[in-house]
């Protein structure tokens, strides 16, 4: 029976990361463990929370300024302490607003050009918090109206003209994890870290409704969607990713909730309210899952995956006003790595018209204000103004190009508490229009010369580079032309050389019509089997893996191929290819083998990789005792060959042309290779975890090859980290079991012999003679948990004794009886027990 499928003009998108240098390198992101992005963008700046010694820091730089950046570059630094949440003014490109563990909330102004040096005064203070304030928001439509949410449990609503509160919220019983305005900003939701989901009306601070989210221990988010349903991430109560769908005016129960994955990192939404695209985006995911929202059920509809290797720190998004619309760009982000990098990643709609998309791009919202502060408080709403995407792009620009507004949309006068700040329009670039543009009445200052950044020199230095080792190639072309006529001469028969290329394809098990795909998993398979490592007690192994190298670097390489089969093996000797032995097999196993002599700095080509998945397995300490076989059923993505084929490992190439004798072109080529053509399918696979007996909790079990796939290369690892549940008995530390044992006041003077039920159910006599007073500890030696990797050496029980007093009260008889036994005089010693 076939299957409709789902019309949506979002389908095919897809992500693509920008070239390394076309990213922002060599940034010290901050290490901060508070639930933020770390990034924001615009049309002008991207900023990225960094570390920084002695207070709080941003990093601010105009767009164009890519590739390495200097170390010394000008931080935004002010706070006194770690700098948490940064969020741009969406109604003017140069104002950015910072929240910090110092308790503040800090206004900046950035010049269109960029900071020139450490910008260290702010153009407003906030301070009202008690407690570090971890995310800011502005208003969608009305001007100069912040919302901070801190520690302390507050959220302040600001009128940032006049810095003065407009509203303060305070009825949350915990921490505020998330904050979101609604399309038109009558309304914020929260979620807080009693789980609990509020509608508010953020004017007087009332909750108009409320109720349970996600169960689960860590933080859930929470968004308004543009028709006023709220959006969720979350976790389950067994730690599972989910994503629902509320209707605000009902909070009892999700119009839809689906569960993820069982991956720890908080999911961080990031929605489009033109096109309805939700992205989410996993702290520590190395992927992106996109999704389309409708008002009918089933409400959420899953697009796609965007994968790459590296986990994400932080993420940014860009405004509509920013995108490319000539290439179809419907989104970009700007992906935080570990290792310093600030990634661009474009998503598009592939199209081939290269006139304007009017279904990808409706009216979007635009820099100019709808209403101000003062009639946003005094009760008055209005959706933000919209624009036409078309009318403010000039011509297409690239992904990194700065957004030049329009002359007859004037960004708007911002005003702050210490200064007036107003951000000239730029100058109109000039168009092939017969209309008279009316100049702006606010005079223009004078546009600078652009002084050569450091960054230019170095590409200008590294283009003479270049073009030095261009003339050194060209001065030895005429020396190799020689070589290949010497080569072909000292060429075998045809005979002899349909042999030596049919033997290497007999060595690796493969056709001779075998793709470059197929060679490197042929390899890949061989030469994990014949290792001379794997293989020390047979002499052959060394020879065949030999022969299996020799064959690999052969039939691998397009231009020694040609060669081979054309001359023969005297032929690659000619070429200098014969010298000596080159181990291919390091550039694929390098880092997981100790042999092989690569690793992945030698600059040789490595495999891609699908991104790893990790799971968290909850065990009973029972089970750790014991030990156990747990059996989780894992629907893997499985890459299948079907029929035709596509173009994959597309490359650009310099090939050489001789235009006459002793002169030859170089020109850039792309070149694509001929792959089989792969779909995604679902397999059920039952995997069998073994809980060792001592495991630790942390421990990591790995499968291999279980993780993501990826189209071109091999899938990711698959890994459980196991956590042990808290015991309503004993805890562990280290080796050893601690319990506590309450007795009566009669068993703790007389003395007791009794048993307790141990995990594995065997009982544990505990028996004492004499006097037991609160906090004895007895000792069973060997009672404890086994050592995990060595279980011979085997960890203590210690029992803690609490006595439990009569809560009668005693007669005037019983108490000389007791006096009398006991025959001690009143004594009292004050001491610090501490």
């Amino acid at each position: 029976m076939a299957r409709v499928v789902r019309n949506s003009k979002f389908r095919h998108v897809f992500g693509q990361a920008s070239k390394k240098s076309d990213c922002y390198d060599n940034i010290r992101i901050t290490k901060s463990a508070w639930d933020s992005t770390f990034c924001s963008v615009n049309p002008k700046f991207v900023a990225i929370i960094t570390e920084s010694a002695g207070g709080g820091a941003f990093l601010v730089l105009p767009l164009d300024k890519v590739g390495r950046i200097d170390r010394d570059v000008p931080l935004v630094s002010g706070h006194k302490a770690a700098v948490l949440d940064i969020a741009w003014c969406p109604h003017n490109d140069n104002v950015i607003a910072s929240g910090s563990e110092d308790c503040s909330v800090k206004i900046w102004e950035i010049p269109d050009g960029g900071i020139t040096q450490t910008l260290t005064q702010s153009s407003v203070d906030l301070v009202a918090h008690q407690r570090r304030v971890g995310q800011v928001a502005w208003h969608p439509s009305a001007l100069n109206v912040l919302l901070s949410a801190g520690g302390d449990m507050k959220i302040f609503i600001w009128n940032v003209s006049k810095s003065t509160i407009l509203s303060t919220i305070d009825c949350h019983p915990e921490v505020i994890l998330s904050v979101s305005w609604n399309y038109n900003g009558s309304r914020i939701v929260t979620s807080c870290k009693d789980k609990m989901f509020r509608v508010i009306n953020p004017r007087n601070g009332e909750v108009l409704q409320s109720g349970a989210g996600h169960q689960g221990g860590k933080p859930a988010r929470a968004i308004y969607l543009r028709d006023g349903r709220i959006f969720s991430t979350g976790f389950s109560k067994m730690a599972e990713r989910q994503y629902a769908v509320w209707d605000e005016n009902n909070l009892g129960a999700p119009l839809t909730m689906d569960e993820l994955d069982s991956s720890n990192g908080i999911l961080f939404p990031f929605y489009d309210q033109d096109t309805n695209v939700i992205f989410l985006c996993g702290k520590g995911d190395s992927a992106i899952r996109y999704f389309e929202y409708t008002p009918e059920a089933p409400y959420i509809h899953f697009l796609s995956t965007y994968t790459s290797s590296d986990p994400q720190r932080g993420m940014g998004s860009m405004p509509k006003r920013g995108l490319n619309i000539a290439s179809c760009e419907i989104a970009r982000f700007y992906k935080l790595l570990n290792s310093g990098l600030c990634e661009v990643i474009s998503f598009t709609v592939p199209r081939k018209s290269e006139l304007f998309q009017d279904d990808l791009y409706p009216d979007t919202a635009a820099e100019e204000h709808s209403i101000t502060a003062d009639e946003w408080i005094q009760g008055q709403d209005a959706d933000p103004k919209l624009a036409s995407i078309r009318d403010l792009h000039s011509g297409p620009r690239s992904p990194i190009s700065v957004h030049v507004s329009s002359p007859s949309q004037p960004k708007q006068e911002v005003v702050f508490g210490k200064q007036n700040i107003t951000s000239k329009p730029s100058e109109p670039r000039p168009t092939n229009t017969n209309v008279t543009q009316q100049k702006p009445q606010t005079e223009q200052s004078p546009v600078q010369p652009t002084k050569p950044s450091p960054s230019n020199q170095t590409a200008a230095s590294s283009n003479d580079n270049l073009q030095k080792q261009l003339e050194l190639i060209l001065s030895r072309l005429d020396a190799i032309e020689r070589r290949v006529e010497a080569v072909e001469k000292l060429a075998k028969n045809n005979q002899t050389r349909e042999s030596i290329v049919e033997n290497n394809t007999i060595i690796l098990n493969l056709p001779r019509t075998a793709t470059l795909n197929q060679i490197k998993k042929s390899y890949r398979k061989l030469a994990k089997e014949f290792h001379p490592d794997k293989n020390k007690n047979d002499p052959k192994a060394q020879e065949k893996f030999q022969d299996l190298g020799a064959a690999y670097e052969t039939l691998s390489d397009t231009d020694k191929r040609k060669v081979y089969d054309k001359h023969g093996e005297e032929g690659l000797k000619q070429q200098g290819g014969g010298d000596g032995f080159h181990d291919p097999f390091s550039s694929f196993f390098g880092d997981f083998f100790p042999f092989g002599g690569g690793s992945r700095d030698d600059g040789q080509h490595h495999v891609p990789r699908g991104g790893d998945l990790v799971m968290n397995l909850y065990v009973t300490l029972e089970e750790v005792y014991n030990g156990n076989f747990i059996e989780v059923v894992r629907a893997k993505p499985v890459a299948k060959q079907t029929s035709g084929s596509r173009k994959c490992n597309c490359r650009m190439e310099m090939r050489t042309t001789q235009m006459s004798p002793g002169r030859f072109q170089m020109m850039q080529e792309q070149i694509c290779d001929e792959c089989p053509n792969i779909k995604f399918v679902t397999e059920e696979k039952v995997l069998e975890i073994e809980v060792e007996v001592g495991v630790t909790d942390g421990y990591e079990i790995p499968f291999l090859a279980e993780g993501e796939p990826h189209m071109e290369g091999e899938p990711g690892d698959l890994k459980f980290i196991i956590r042990i549940q808290k015991h309503p008995v004993f805890e562990r530390k280290k080796n050893d079991l601690y319990t506590n044992l309450t007795i009566t006041l009669q068993d703790a003077l007389n003395g007791f012999n009794m048993s307790i039920t141990h995990l594995d159910g065997h009982k544990v006599t505990i028996k004492r003679e004499k006097i037991s007073w609160p906090g004895a500890r007895i000792k069973k030696k060997g009672e404890g948990l086994s050592q995990h990797d060595q279980n011979n050496i085997i960890g203590d029980l210690y029992v803690t004794i609490d006595v439990a007093f009569p809560k009668t009260e005693l007669n005037d008889e019983q108490r000389e009886i007791i006096k009398t036994l006991l025959n001690q005089q009143s004594k009292h010693q004050l001491y610090n027990g501490l």
